[in-house]
């Protein structure tokens, strides 16, 4: 009796669950290179990172409006810079080496494994 006394109460527990929490920061990887990058939780960032992260992706939202040389270096900063605070550990040097597009792949995959982590916890 006394077990599933437990039982039932275990059951209560899991319909009150208000919040879970990790401490991993980490939510996904990359690989470049062979070489394995931690993509940030967003909910891990500074309110200041993601203020910056919002400014740099209302800027990177006119990507396809890109006609100049200027527009294209432009945005290649905002993403260099975007991909800094998301990518863990990785060296400027390395980003540098990646092409417009391959930069703008990895904020896609970011923004897509964002929206699952949004759609798993509602």
């Amino acid at each position: 009796m006394q077990y599933q006394h437990n039982m039932d109460n275990n059951k209560k527990r899991e319909k009150e669950l208000l919040l879970d929490l990790s401490t991993d920061t980490v939510k996904a990887h990359i690989k470049i290179d062979d070489v394995l990058y931690g993509l940030v939780d967003i909910a891990d960032l500074s309110i200041t990172n993601r203020l910056k992260l919002i400014e740099l992706g209302n800027l990177l939202a006119g990507v396809g409006d890109i006609k100049t040389d200027e527009d294209e270096e432009r945005c290649n900063q905002a993403l260099q810079t975007l991909l800094s605070f998301i990518v863990i550990d990785i060296n400027t040097d390395i980003l540098q080496k990646l092409s417009i597009i391959k930069k703008i792949e990895i904020v896609n995959a970011y923004m897509d494994v964002s929206d699952l982590v949004k759609k798993n916890t509602k």
